[in-house]
């Protein structure tokens, strides 16, 4: 495999060659050369008007619903919408069937890596089953190869099962992920608990539900010693927490979704059920709270959140709808279009999606250097376009982005000896 990226602005804050444009050699899986101009013949020529090139992307909590619902998604079918979405990596949630709870489940989760641009990475449970009471097998998950715990979609409810996961993640430097919400304070909300909610008569998720679960799990990770990671939140009153445990020097990190950033609970106005996300869309508040702390870095990374449904979970009545929207495919230009220039540069958006994830998870840096294994997402940020749910690669048509236009568009993806260019392209 040969190919040469033309005359693209590398985006790989702290390698020398930031922000300057480059021809890059890829043969067998490396990168053999990179400079102004490269001839080499029989290389497959990828080009553009404003071709840029950044180490890859890696999304942290992509539900994968295979096994037990590959109607709703398959691996196959989730990596080639990681792949048009820019992702080299896909840190997925336990929420299977059979719950990813165990070294064998661990193992089919990663069995297309080698055959394929992008990877999927386990995030093994904390729980058997994901049902919150007995601790699952993470020694045995570990050395299977999951690059985190946590129950995913389930909040850990129990603070005695949080702590000795924290504790038992300690001695192998392990991250539990968490994503705080109190059933018992969420309990049958539907939408942000605020006006809007009141004025379409439904019942509330308060942010009281999210922060008092941060502050909890705070106290555990305090008395743990461990690393943990506060995954998509969507609350104002969550950051002030997190931002005094970060000052204080705790291992604490967090994530936040992309539609949270952009979105706020007017989009429910019209009952539209695509946009009936975990965690909610909350007020304009919180919307703008959140990209301030994305700013300061107190939230390291964004995430897809994708959760692909079949359109019997969300074309019903609002209070029969199910959470959650697919992502994948979106993730990046509806940031770009939203959040850059202003919010984050180019820059800083590539490092919330490629770097800090890395780092997250304690994966290798992907470098741009010559003699470096290939690990690239190329993109145009100049590119104004159309999304249409009908021609996107994942099976879940839930993505309440249909007919939105953007600016910025993934060219495709390189990972080792695989490639993947993005639909049109």
């Amino acid at each position: 495999m040969k190919v040469l990226i033309r005359q693209a602005v590398i985006v790989d804050p702290g390698n020398p060659l930031h922000l300057r444009r480059n021809d890059i050699l890829v043969r067998d899986g490396h990168i053999e050369a990179i400079g102004p101009e490269i001839r080499e013949k029989d290389a497959e020529l990828w080009d553009g008007e404003d071709l840029h090139v950044s180490p890859g992307w890696v999304d942290i909590g992509t539900q994968t619903m295979d096994p037990g619902f590959e109607h709703r998604e398959d691996l196959a079918s989730l990596c080639r919408a990681g792949a048009a979405g820019g992702y080299t990596a896909l840190a997925v949630f336990p929420n299977t069937d059979p719950f990813t709870h165990g070294k064998a489940e661990v193992r089919y989760l990663r069995q297309l890596n080698d055959l394929q641009p992008v990877r999927v990475l386990p995030v093994g449970g904390i729980s058997r089953n994901g049902a919150g009471e007995d601790i699952a097998e993470m020694y045995d998950m570990r050395d299977a190869g999951a690059v985190a715990f946590s129950d995913g979609s389930l909040p850990v409810q129990k603070s005695g099962l949080l702590l000795r996961a924290l504790l038992y993640v300690k001695a192998m430097e392990g991250l539990i992920i968490d994503q705080p919400l109190d059933f018992s304070l969420a309990a049958k909300g539907q939408i942000h608990e605020g006006p809007v909610g009141t004025r379409l008569g439904m019942r509330g998720i308060p942010s009281l539900a999210e922060s008092s679960q941060v502050y909890r799990n705070i106290q555990l990770l305090r008395y743990a010693g461990s690393r943990l990671l506060l995954h998509a939140l969507s609350a104002a009153e969550s950051l002030h927490v997190l931002k005094e445990a970060r000052n204080e020097g705790l291992a604490i990190f967090a994530t936040v979704p992309a539609l949270n950033l952009v979105f706020t609970d007017e989009s429910l106005l019209s009952y539209d059920t695509r946009f009936k996300v975990m965690p909610p869309l909350r007020e304009s508040a919180d919307r703008n709270a959140l990209r301030q702390a994305l700013r300061d870095d107190i939230l390291d990374a964004i995430v897809s959140n994708h959760v692909p449904l079949e359109d019997d979970q969300k074309e019903v009545e609002f209070p029969y709808a199910a959470f959650g929207a697919s992502g994948l495919e979106t993730t990046f230009p509806l940031c770009h279009t939203h959040l850059v220039p202003g919010t984050l540069s180019l820059s800083d958006l590539v490092r919330k999606l490629s770097h800090s994830p890395r780092q997250l998870l304690g994966l290798p840096a992907a470098e741009i250097r010559p003699g470096q294994p290939a690990d690239l997402t190329v993109f145009d940020p100049g590119i104004s376009w159309t999304f249409s749910v009908g021609s996107q690669q994942s099976k879940g048509r839930n993505n309440p982005l249909d007919g939105a236009e953007f600016r910025g568009k993934v060219i495709g993806v390189i990972r080792g000896v695989f490639q993947a260019r993005s639909p049109g392209r």
